[in-house]
C-alpha cells in the first residue's frame, strides 16, 4: 500500500508546487496531497490514512496529538531551526530534493520503514585512498563531496582518525558511536544511523572517532555491514568513503567501490611505496580492486 504525505501550508503556491515536485519524483515513497486550510485537512483525515504531515502555523502541534502513528514535521522559514513544539523542523526554503531527504531520514529514524518504490537508483560507492598525505586526502575528499552534492544526494563517510577540530567541528565522535552500536548488532540499525549524520556546507557526513583504535579494530565484515546499512536507508545516490589505509576494514571497503580515487606523488620513494601497496592489494583481494583505481596526482592538487 502506498503511503500518504499531506502538506498543510497557507501559501497556496508553495504547497502545490512542492506537492507537484514530490509526486513527480520517481523514488519518493509517498503519494502527496496538499491543503491550505486545516478544516480541509481534518475532513481528508477522517477518510484516509495519513503517514506524514508537513505543516506550518495553520495548525498548532497539539492539535495533531489525536492522530496516532502520524509523523509530523514543521515547515519553518527560520534557517537553523531544528525543532518546534517537540516536532522536527524542516527549512522550507531549500531544494525540494533536500526536503525529501530530510523527510526520509526523520521517518526512518522514528522506526518506520519506507515502502518499496520502483525506479530507485542503486546507491553507488566511491572511495578515496592513498599511501601518504592524509591531510591533502581529507581536503580532496571534502572538495569532491561538495562538488558531487550539487547534483547528487551524497553522504561523505570519513574514516580519517584525526579530523576533529578541522572542518568538522560538530562531528564529535559520531563514527565511533555508529561503530559501537553496529558491533552490538542491534535491530533496525539503518533507522538509527541518521542520528549520527551531520551536515557541513551542504554536505551530509558521518565522521569523527574518539580514538583511532575504533577504526583500526574495525573488521572487514563490520565495515561492509556499515555501508550496507547506510545503503538500506534508501536516502543517498552516492556514498563517498574517505579511507586512510589504517582502517581495519580498508580492503573490504575498497572492494565495494565502483570508483577508487588513488592519490599519489611522482617522487621515487612514493612510487616504490605505491607499487608495494598495489602488490598487497592484489595479494589480499586479487586484481579486481586495481581495475577500479583512478589516479589523482597529489602534487597537482591546489584546493586550499
Amino acid at each position: 500500500m502506498q503511503h500518504t504525505l499531506v502538506i498543510l501550508h497557507s501559501e497556496e503556491e508553495y504547497a502545490y508546487s512542492l506537492m507537484d515536485y514530490m509526486n513527480q519524483h520517481k523514488s519518493f515513497a509517498f503519494k502527496v496531497v496538499a491543503f491550505t486550510e486545516k478544516e480541509l485537512f481534518f475532513d481528508y483525515a477522517k477518510k484516509h490514512k495519513i503517514h506524514v504531515l508537513l505543516f506550518d502555523d495553520s495548525i498548532h502541534p497539539k492539535e495533531l496529538d489525536k492522530f496516532l502513528g502520524l509523523s509530523s514535521y514543521y515547515l519553518t522559514d527560520v534557517l537553523g531551526m531544528e525543532e518546534y513544539e517537540g516536532k522536527k523542523a524542516i527549512f522550507m526554503y531549500q531544494s525540494a530534493e533536500t526536503i525529501i531527504s530530510k523527510i526520509n531520514q526523520y521517518y526512518v529514524f522514528e522506526g518506520n520503514i519506507l515502502p518499496n518504490v520502483t525506479g530507485i537508483t542503486k546507491t553507488k560507492v566511491f572511495a578515496i585512498c592513498g599511501i601518504e598525505n592524509q591531510s591533502k586526502q581529507l581536503i580532496y575528499g571534502l572538495h569532491m563531496a561538495q562538488e558531487l552534492s550539487k547534483s547528487k544526494k551524497l553522504l561523505y563517510l570519513s574514516f580519517q582518525p584525526f579530523l576533529n577540530g578541522t572542518f568538522f567541528e560538530n562531528s564529535m565522535y559520531d563514527l565511533s558511536e555508529a561503530i559501537y552500536e553496529l558491533k552490538k548488532e542491534i535491530n533496525n540499525f539503518s533507522s538509527k544511523v541518521v542520528q549520527w549524520i551531520k551536515q557541513y556546507e551542504g554536505v551530509d557526513y558521518l565522521a569523527g572517532v574518539e580514538h583511532y583504535s575504533d577504526i583500526c579494530d574495525l573488521t572487514g565484515d563490520e565495515a561492509v555491514k556499515l555501508l550496507e546499512e547506510i545503503i538500506r536507508m534508501g536516502t543517498y545516490d552516492v556514498i563517498l568513503v574517505d579511507l586512510p589505509l589504517t582502517c581495519g576494514g580498508a580492503t573490504s571497503i575498497l572492494s565495494q567501490g565502483e570508483i577508487i580515487y588513488e592519490l599519489f606523488s611522482y617522487d621515487e620513494v612514493s612510487q616504490k611505496m605505491r607499487e608495494e601497496f598495489h602488490r598487497q592489494l592484489e595479494l589480499k583481494e586479487g586484481t579486481a580492486i586495481l581495475s577500479h583505481l583512478v589516479e589523482v596526482d597529489n602534487d597537482s592538487l591546489n584546493l586550499i
